[in-house]
């Protein structure tokens, strides 16, 4: 009997062994030996398509820093929303359908608006890129041109319904009407905020396409002009930390840390095999960097120690990144959300430097 508890006992403690050994996975995607690597060359991009990319940034090399403002300060409006937050606190209710609010939720909510706030960064980019939409150049990418004004359209209707808001209330207006016009601008303001969100996706999207273009075919010259050099393995890691940062947060503002991470891809599968391919990508530039010798460091006028940091860095960034995927694939999201702004935070200082 005694043999018999202490054959159960080991049976345990090998199950329990074998078990913190592997985690079991909850998704179903491929093992990294049967992932192929991210292509880095626009190889499934038609001609066609790839010259109505780049030749509007040929013939104007600012425009994607035009586009790109647009985003960031966009960004900065929304991250978070105050109006959005301080309006459905004081206004909505949980299906953002207007509540009668008290005199005390109204001051409350124009004690907190700031015009300036939300305005002064966003109009200037939109005013210029709404000067560059009305040139009539020689290339143009019409795509990303069409989504770009459908999104800049959203945010002044978003942005003229706040005003109205704002001085309705300013002006008490709704002593006269007892909140009849007060509910029609809030469907009206609700509507324009969800159109905003949505016209703001498909601009961001096709937005990271171009870029993700454009830094590919820089990859690609380079390749050509100077071989597997320290530069076109940084702008490897540089595009790779996009995409991954790209699969993490798609186009939301910000992560909830305190709420479990949710795959919004209906391809689960799909998704992590993706992640991995980024992954994969980036462990053999970090190893293909680990092989570059002193002359290359010389001939690009970067010393042993920058290079070393770097690459330390990198290295630091990439068993993050596995870590992080690992954690998704075996269904343990409660702490992904936050190692996923971590991550973010490391990228974003190492562009800095």
């Amino acid at each position: 009997m005694k043999l018999r508890k202490k054959y159960i006992v080991l049976s345990l403690l090998l199950v329990l062994m074998l078990g913190c050994g592997k985690q079991k996975k909850v998704i179903n995607s491929k093992d990294y030996s049967e992932i192929s690597e991210v292509d880095m060359v626009n190889k499934n991009i038609k001609t066609e398509e790839l010259q109505n990319i780049m030749y509007p940034l040929i013939e104007n090399p600012n425009l994607l820093n035009k586009y790109g403002n647009i985003i960031s300060s966009y960004r900065l409006e929304n991250f978070p929303d105050i109006f959005y937050n301080n309006y459905s606190q004081n206004f909505l209710d949980e299906n953002n359908n207007f509540v009668m609010p008290n005199e005390e939720k109204i001051n409350s909510f124009l004690l907190d608006y700031d015009e300036n706030q939300y305005k002064m960064h966003l109009e200037k980019n939109m005013n210029d890129m709404k000067n560059e939409l009305s040139k009539k150049p020689k290339y143009k990418n019409k795509e990303l041109d069409k989504k770009t004004e459908e999104f800049i359209n959203s945010i002044e209707e978003k942005l003229a319904s706040m005003d109205e808001i704002r001085n309705y209330y300013k002006n008490k207006e709704y002593q006269k009407d007892n909140f009849e016009k007060g509910k029609v601008l809030s469907e009206k303001y609700v509507k324009s905020y969800r159109n905003s969100l949505e016209k703001y996706d498909k601009f961001f999207h096709e937005f990271r396409k171009t870029m993700y273009v454009v830094m590919k075919n820089s990859i690609s010259i380079l390749n050509a002009q100077t071989g597997k050099s320290i530069l076109y393995n940084k702008l490897k890691v540089n595009l790779l930390c996009e995409m991954f940062r790209d699969k993490f947060y798609g186009s939301k503002l910000s992560i909830d840390t305190s709420k479990p991470f949710v795959i919004e891809d209906n391809d689960k599968e799909k998704y992590v095999n993706e992640l991995k391919s980024i992954q994969k990508t980036l462990d053999y530039t970090i190893s293909d960097m680990r092989k570059l010798d002193a002359s290359k460091l010389s001939q690009e006028n970067i010393s042993n120690e920058e290079f070393k940091n770097f690459l330390h860095k990198i290295e630091k960034i990439s068993k993050n990144t596995k870590i992080i995927i690992t954690k998704i694939e075996t269904g343990k999201n409660n702490e992904v959300n936050e190692m996923i702004n971590e991550y973010s935070e490391k990228v974003e200082k190492l562009k800095k430097e």
